[in-house]
């Protein structure tokens, strides 16, 4: 029982990494060879609506974030595999606390 509501708990949290995503916007100023490839971090926000509007880095570079704004997949990839290493070890440890140490399972 403990192991199945750690996985449902798992597959909310894998839903929540889905739909709220970090996003980001390219950095390309002609002038400055080093900022050639960088990416500036937008903010979080729903997949389908992008980041919010407004903020200081639209003041910044006098543009719509929302229009230039990608999805940053790095960190979206680290925080599913972070929420796959604990969703594993909390099914783990509740499988672990339910028979006494030594024991065999029912299914042996």
């Amino acid at each position: 029982m403990k192991q199945r509501a750690t996985l449902v708990l798992y597959f909310i949290l894998l839903i929540y990494c889905c739909l709220w995503i970090p996003w980001r916007i390219p950095v390309n100023h002609p002038t400055d060879i080093f900022s050639i490839g960088r990416d500036m971090r937008a903010g979080y926000g729903l997949l389908w609506a992008g980041p919010e509007s407004g903020g200081q880095l639209e003041k910044d570079y006098r543009r719509p974030v929302a229009q230039y704004a990608t999805p940053d997949w790095p960190l979206i990839s680290l925080r599913l595999v972070a929420a796959t290493a604990f969703g594993a070890a909390a099914f783990l440890l509740a499988g672990a606390r339910d028979r006494p140490h030594g024991e065999p399972s029912k299914a042996e």
